[in-house]
């Protein structure tokens, strides 16, 4: 598994655990020292490469979000409580692609 797809998996998880139990919890302090870590380990790789790989690793995990939130909706209806977390990794997942963009090479 590439670095790119561990940083897109662990802000997913970030955005799932902020969602369940908000932004002080033990899970997401450590969520957000791996997500801290994992991005010091690519500072060292080609930036434009690494960004690219993580933008597109990001778009894959918000893509299988928005299948989750299909299945869920169709399943249990848009009140189902899951369908609050799943809305929370989709807004995360699109403003880290939008900061990914966004950001000076």
């Amino acid at each position: 598994m590439t670095t790119e797809t561990k940083l897109a998996r662990v802000v997913r998880e970030r955005a799932e655990l902020s969602a369940r139990y908000g932004d002080s919890h033990p899970a997401m302090i450590e969520a957000a020292a791996a997500e801290s870590t994992l991005r010091e380990a690519a500072a060292a790789e080609d930036r434009t490469r690494f960004r690219r790989a993580l933008i597109r690793a990001l778009s894959e995990e918000l893509s299988d979000a928005l299948q989750v939130r299909r299945e869920l909706s169709a399943q249990y209806g848009e009140a189902h409580p899951r369908m609050r977390t799943v809305q929370g990794v989709i807004f995360a997942l699109t403003n880290a692609i939008n900061a990914e963009v966004h950001t000076a090479g």
